[in-house]
């Protein structure tokens, strides 16, 4: 029998809440007060606080030019799979590094955070590519939403162009002379065996296929993470293993937009870059409405898992009476001729139809709405199933 995982719903209730209390918004409104900030820099409507000369401005715009370089083909890979958030990003970044070219005379001061802010607007790159599984996995989907093989070589072909894309750049740090890290290619050897997993396991358990497949697309994600934060680390002139909070070595950012952006980071994948783009782009402008986006986007996200789930339970019933059929033939096929059920189609659109039920009327997920969809079914067939079916489930559990 075929168990195919459940996806469990995210839950995003606490999340949200905490998003509007007062201590996140008076730790917003709270500046960071360092002796080493000279002051603070207006750059695009924002304030940043500027440490003294830890980095001149021919500096900071050869830190700005290489990090362009290095994530620029990544970018517009991006934008061309429709994610509008690594326009954005390429789009500001260029419009800083030109202001922080124009001012580089007169006003090196301002010119340099003008540099920087580009250089954190680049090296938002590898987060971008996250969302462009949200734009290719739907069209690949089957009329229930639910995963095709169709789906998993699409995941496939995405990881395959990403790596390419991950293995170009690795190319380009090597001639600038910088260090690649290990972890690089660490993240690309686990992508790598992620990916052939997927591939193996496509035509036998495709539920497993599809998340190994996510699971090594995500691997080069990571691998082009590591690569970015090195090549902004070796530039600064830090040790390669010292990644985090690398741009607030140079400046501080003010007010509540840095805030916003740092909750933004503990949201689900599946909306964390698209909020965090709304963000950048000043539509989401304080708690109170990322809050109000959060719960939108919660809800898209509930039914859609819940769909999921529901198309999940109801092909574990389907291969269950399968088996059904093979112990009590006779049974069986008065219940199929009873029910108007000629095929396996009809009888997967029975059960989905009866889990349906069972999830409007109680509310559950997962294990819960098998199991009480598991009963309602037992009562139609006025026979007692129960043990015949966690026998099953431990036998495929085991392995016999």
């Amino acid at each position: 029998m075929k168990w195919l995982k459940i996806v469990p719903i995210l839950v995003l209730t606490i999340l949200i809440e905490s998003l509007v209390t007062p201590a996140a918004l008076t730790a917003a409104e709270t500046p960071v007060e360092n002796e080493n900030i000279v002051r603070d820099v207006k750059v695009g409507g924002e304030a940043y606080g500027l440490y003294k000369t830890v980095i001149a401005f021919t500096e900071a715009l050869d830190l700005a030019y290489t990090m362009r370089n290095l994530t620029y083909s990544l970018l517009m890979w991006e934008i061309e799979n429709n994610v509008q958030v690594a326009n954005v990003s390429l789009t500001r970044g260029d419009f800083f590094l030109g202001k922080a070219i124009e001012l580089g005379e007169n006003n090196t001061r301002r010119a340099i955070v003008f540099a920087i802010v580009a250089t954190i607007h680049y090296s938002h790159a590898p987060a971008f590519a996250n969302p462009v599984l949200a734009k290719i996995i739907p069209p690949t989907l089957d009329e229930n939403g639910t995963f095709t093989n169709a789906t998993v070589e699409a995941v496939l072909n995405k990881a395959v162009e990403l790596k390419g894309l991950l293995e170009e750049a690795i190319v380009q740090v090597e001639e600038w002379n910088l260090t690649v890290p290990q972890l690089v290619y660490w993240h690309i050897e686990r992508g790598d065996n992620l990916t052939a997993m997927a591939e193996e396991l496509l035509e036998t358990n495709l539920t497993e296929s599809f998340w190994h497949a996510v699971r090594g697309y995500r691997a080069y994600i990571r691998g082009f993470a590591v690569l970015v934060k090195s090549v902004f680390a070796q530039k600064i002139g830090l040790v390669a293993s010292d990644y985090e909070g690398l741009s607030n070595r140079l400046i501080v950012p003010r007010g509540l937009k840095p805030h916003l952006l740092i909750v933004s980071e503990k949201l689900p994948a599946e909306i964390r870059e698209r909020i965090r783009g709304k963000i950048e782009a000043g539509e989401i402008r304080n708690f109170k409405e990322l809050a109000q986006y959060v719960r939108n986007e919660a809800t898209q996200l509930r039914e859609r898992y819940r769909a999921m789930q529901i198309d999940a339970v109801a092909k574990i019933l389907v291969d269950f009476i399968i088996k059904l059929e093979l112990r009590h033939p006779f049974l069986m096929r008065q219940w199929r001729i009873n029910n108007g059920i000629s095929n396996v189609t009809e009888l997967y659109q029975y059960c989905r139809q009866l889990v349906e039920e069972v999830s409007n009327e109680t509310g559950s997920t997962g294990l819960q709405l098998l199991y009480l969809s598991l009963h309602k079914f037992q009562l139609e067939l006025r026979m007692d199933i129960r043990s015949m079916f966690e026998s099953e489930l431990v036998r495929v559990r085991t392995g016999r």
